[in-house]
């Protein structure tokens, strides 16, 4: 038995002595590697798990590096490590993921991990806002932060206008957008209860139906405005 202790704890220390011996370069390629396999995702996460480990128990080493190797020029890299530093990121990578996110091919993927990290802040909210009403961004783009930061509103515990500020963004994208999308309306149902039978739904469907020539999404808006007038309408 204490043979078997003494083994588990040379074990230990060997590991520990190897994760120390890493160097930020070797750690960074493994990073950059864990994204180069396109048909293998076994690879690549093993990859991954290998270059967290060699930071042993430096959770801010290992965001600080994913922070650096995402500064490449290789598309692919960069939106997987910023999708990354939303599980693993700090407020020390914010001011980069910031800095992302007008680039209309990984933007989205820089304000998704802000919101992750951050959360709903007066920030997020007018960076949400400004990210939505940027028609260079794509609407399935788009749609995917909608989407994000309502389940983030109505999960968070915020303050009574922040919280307002935020369903106003999700609202003028809604009502102003030009392409419809029962999702996000399924969406906001799924975390709003007030929300189904509510003025504000009316007015997106409304608006929506103004706008919408697919037949489908036509028998959708149609089906929810006839459901809607038959309530008194809520606020």
């Amino acid at each position: 038995m204490i043979k078997v202790e003494m083994l588990l704890v040379a074990i230990v220390a060997v590991g520990a002595m190897f994760c120390h011996a890493a160097t930020d370069e070797q750690i960074k390629h493994s990073l950059f590697v864990s994204n180069c396999y396109v048909d293998d995702a076994d690879a690549a996460l093993e990859e991954f798990r290998y270059a967290r480990q060699l930071c042993g128990a430096d959770s801010n080493r290992f965001a600080r590096l994913i922070c650096e190797v995402a500064h490449t020029n290789n598309t692919r890299v960069v939106r997987g490590m910023i999708s990354d530093l939303g599980t693993y990121g700090t407020s020390a990578q914010l001011p980069f993921l910031y800095s992302q996110i007008s680039n209309t091919t990984h933007g989205v993927d820089a304000v998704r991990s802000i919101l992750k990290i951050e959360g709903v802040t007066s920030n997020s909210v007018a960076m949400v806002d400004g990210y939505l009403s940027n028609t260079n961004n794509t609407n399935r783009n788009r749609y995917y932060v909608c989407s994000d930061f309502v389940v983030k509103a109505f999960t968070q515990d915020i303050s009574v206008d922040l919280h307002t500020s935020a369903s106003m963004v999700y609202f003028r994208f809604m009502k102003d957008d030009n392409i419809f999308n029962d999702w996000l309306d399924e969406t906001m149902k799924s975390v709003d209860s007030t929300y189904v039978h509510s003025k504000r739904r009316l007015a997106v469907m409304r608006a929506a139906r103004a706008r919408t020539t697919d037949p489908e999404d036509l028998n959708y808006i149609t089906n929810a405005i006839n459901e809607l007038v038959a309530y008194p309408e809520a606020d």
